[in-house]
C-alpha cells in the first residue's frame, strides 16, 4: 500500500498546484482588467489614485488569493485516485485498492498486489503534466491593454478634479517658495537690525514662520508687506530721533574742528574731523604709550600738550554753540532775537525746554515737542564734546606739570578714550540703523514692484484701473486711456515716491582745467612757495638797464664782466623751476 498512497499523493499534489494555475490566470486576468478600468475612470475623471500601492497590492492579492482557492479546492484521496486512474488508463486500480484497503478477503489481498504492481510503474510527469487553462493567454492580452491604456489614454478631467487639485498643488508650492524668499530676507532684515542694536520680533512682529499655512501666497506677500511698513515707519521714526540728531549735531561738531597746530596730534584730530571716532581713540592711545615710554621727545611732549590744549578749547566752544537750535526757532517763527536767548536757555537746562517753549504761543504742539528733542539732542552732543574737552585739558595739564601723565594724566586719558568709545557706539548705531532702513526699503521694493491693484508703488494702495502702458488711441474717439493721438479722457498716473540708494565712493580725479566746484581743508603739513614774479619783472628791468649801459659805455669797460656776471646769474635764479608741491 505504500507506493499505492505514495502516487496517489504524488496525484493530488499536481492536482492541487493545476487548481493554483487555473486560479492564479483566472484572477490575475481580472486584476489587470480592474486595473484597465481604473486607469480608464482615473484619467477620465481627473481622480487620483496611488498606482504604487495599487499595483503592490493588487499583485499579493492574487497570489493569496489563488492559492488560498487552491487549498479550499484541494481535491481528496479517493478523488486523487480516481483521476490518477483516468489519466494513467489503470482501469480503477488505485481507487479499488484504497477501498479494500481493510479488507481480509484473498480476492482483495490480490487486487491490492495488482494495484501496487502497477503503481511502482506509474509516472506522474508523463500521464498527469501539469498544464494551464485553455484561457492562459488571457492575462498576456490583459497586460498589452494595460499598457496601451496608461501610455495612450489622456487625462480628460471630466469633473474638473485635476485642474482643482493641480491649482492646490501650485499653490502649496507657491506657499513655500514666498516663505523660504520671506525667511531670507527675515535673516538678512535680523541681522541689519543687530547691527543697529535692534529686536526684530520687538520692532516688527511676527515674522514669515508664524504667517497662518491657510493663506495664498499673494495674502502672505501682503501681510509681509504690511510688517515691513511698520518696521519701515517705526525704522524712520528712529532715524528722526533724538539719537539721531545727536549723532549729526555731533558729527557738525567735529567738522568744524580746526588743525590744532604742529605737532604729534594731527592725526588723531584727522580722525575726529572725519568721525572715525575709533581710529582717533587708537591715536590718542598711542600717544600716550609714547609719553609714558618715553618714546617721544621732550619738544614733541611741549607741542602735543599745547595742541591738547588747543583741541580742548574748541571742543568746548562747539559744545556751547547754538546756531543749530537757534536757526530751527527762527522757521518756526519766533523773532531772531528771542530765539538766540531761548536757544541759549534752552541748552542750559534742557529739562526745562517744553516749559519754555509752552510760553511762546506761535508754536503748535507738534513743534514744541521736535524743537524740545532738538534741544536734548543738542545738549547731549554737547555734552559729550564738553567731556572729551574736559579731559583733554586735563591730559594738557597733567603733562604741563609731570612732564609726563602720570596718575592724573591717566585718569584724563581713560576719560577721553571712554568719551570716544562712546562717540563711536553712536556712529555704529546709527551707520546699523541707516543700514537697517535701507534693507527694509530694497525688501519692500521687490515685494512691491508696481503689480496692478495690488502695490502700485504705493504698497498696499490699491492701483488705480484704467491706467497701463502707453498705446495707441483713437482720433476721433474720447477713451480711458492714458495715451495716443485722440481724446484722451482717462486717468494720469499719480506721483509716487520712488526708492533710491546712494553709494559713497572715492573717485581718483585731477583738476584738467574746469570750473571748481567745490573745496575741502585737508589736513597736512603746509608747503610754502616763494613768489618770483616782482623778482623776475625787477631782474628783467635791470638787465635790459644795464645792456643800455654797457653798449653806450656809462660803465667803465674793466666793470663790464663784473656786471653781466651779476646780471646772469640773477637771470639763471628766475629761469630756474620750484619744484612742484605735493599732491
Amino acid at each position: 500500500m505504500r507506493e499505492i498512497r505514495r502516487v496517489v499523493a504524488g496525484a493530488r499534489n499536481r492536482l492541487t498546484l493545476m487548481q493554483w494555475v487555473r486560479a492564479l490566470v483566472a484572477l490575475t486576468t481580472a486584476a489587470l482588467a480592474g486595473l484597465v478600468v481604473g486607469v480608464v475612470v482615473q484619467r477620465g475623471l481627473g481622480l487620483t489614485f496611488p498606482w504604487p500601492d495599487v499595483f503592490l497590492w493588487s499583485g499579493a492579492g492574487v497570489l493569496a488569493a489563488s492559492m488560498a482557492w487552491a487549498l479550499i479546492r484541494r481535491p481528496g484521496v479517493f478523488a486523487s485516485a480516481r483521476a490518477l486512474d483516468e489519466a494513467a488508463d489503470l482501469r480503477e486500480s488505485m481507487s479499488t485498492a484504497l477501498v479494500l484497503e481493510k479488507s481480509p478477503d484473498p480476492w482483495a489481498g490480490a487486487v491490492i498486489e495488482t494495484a501496487r504492481a502497477r503503481a511502482a510503474g506509474v509516472l506522474l510527469r508523463r500521464c498527469m503534466p501539469v498544464r494551464g487553462p485553455a484561457w492562459w493567454y488571457s492575462p498576456v492580452v490583459g497586460g498589452v491593454t494595460l499598457v496601451i491604456a496608461w501610455v495612450a489614454m489622456p487625462n480628460l478631467d471630466l469633473l474638473g478634479y485635476l485642474a482643482e487639485r493641480q491649482a492646490r498643488e501650485d499653490r502649496n508650492r507657491q506657499v513655500v517658495e514666498v516663505k523660504a524668499d520671506l525667511h531670507v530676507k527675515e535673516q538678512k532684515l535680523a541681522e541689519a537690525l543687530a547691527r543697529a542694536g535692534l529686536d526684530l520680533k520687538a520692532e516688527a512682529g511676527d515674522g514669515p514662520g508664524q504667517v497662518d499655512p491657510s493663506l495664498k501666497p499673494d495674502e502672505i506677500q501682503r501681510a509681509a508687506v504690511r510688517r515691513l511698513s511698520n518696521l519701515n515707519e517705526r525704522l524712520n521714526e528712529l532715524k528722526q530721533g533724538e539719537k539721531s540728531q545727536q549723532f549729526e549735531a555731533l558729527k557738525e561738531a567735529m567738522q568744524q574742528l580746526r588743525q590744532p597746530g604742529p605737532g604729534p596730534l594731527q592725526e588723531m584730530a584727522r580722525h575726529l574731523a572725519m568721525g572715525d571716532f575709533a581710529k582717533a581713540e587708537q591715536s590718542l592711545a598711542e600717544l600716550a604709550r609714547q609719553v609714558q615710554s618715553g618714546e617721544m621727545a621732550p619738544e614733541q611732549r611741549e607741542q602735543l600738550a599745547r595742541q591738547l590744549e588747543n583741541l580742548s578749547a574748541q571742543l568746548k566752544e562747539a559744545a556751547e554753540k547754538s546756531q543749530a537750535l537757534e536757526q530751527a526757532l527762527a522757521k518756526s517763527g519766533v523773532d531772531p532775537e528771542k530765539a538766540a536767548e531761548l536757544a541759549k536757555k534752552m541748552l542750559s537746562d534742557p529739562a526745562a525746554a517744553k516749559e519754555m517753549l509752552d510760553k511762546v504761543k506761535q508754536l503748535s504742539p507738534e513743534q514744541q515737542k521736535k524743537l524740545a528733542e532738538m534741544a536734548r539732542s543738542l545738549c547731549e552732543a554737547g555734552g559729550q564734546c564738553d567731556k572729551l574737552g574736559q579731559a583733554l585739558s586735563d591730559m594738557a595739564r597733567a603733562m604741563a606739570q609731570q612732564g609726563g601723565l602720570g596718575q592724573q594724566g591717566a585718569e584724563a586719558m581713560a576719560e577721553a578714550g571712554q568719551a570716544l568709545s562712546d562717540m563711536e557706539m553712536l556712529s555704529q548705531e546709527m551707520n546699523g540703523l541707516s543700514a537697517a532702513l535701507e534693507e527694509t526699503q530694497a525688501q519692500l521694493e521687490s515685494l512691491c514692484e508696481g503689480g496692478s491693484g495690488q502695490c502700485d508703488g504705493d504698497m498696499m494702495m490699491a492701483g488705480a484701473a484704467g491706467i497701463g502702458e502707453w498705446e495707441e488711441g483713437e482720433s476721433d474717439r474720447q477713451g480711458t486711456g492714458s495715451g495716443g493721438p485722440g481724446k484722451g479722457m482717462g486717468p494720469s498716473t499719480a506721483d509716487s515716491p520712488a526708492s533710491f540708494k546712494i553709494d559713497k565712493t572715492k573717485q581718483n580725479v585731477g583738476n584738467k582745467g574746469g570750473p571748481i566746484i567745490a573745496s575741502r581743508l585737508v589736513f597736512g603739513e603746509q608747503v610754502k612757495g616763494e613768489s618770483v614774479a616782482e623778482f623776475a619783472s625787477a631782474v628783467e628791468s635791470g638787465t635790459h638797464s644795464a645792456a643800455e649801459a654797457l653798449e653806450s659805455n656809462v660803465i667803465p669797460r674793466e666793470l663790464h664782466n663784473a656786471v653781466k656776471h651779476y646780471f646772469g646769474r640773477l637771470e639763471s635764479r628766475v629761469k630756474a623751476r620750484p619744484e612742484p608741491a605735493p599732491k
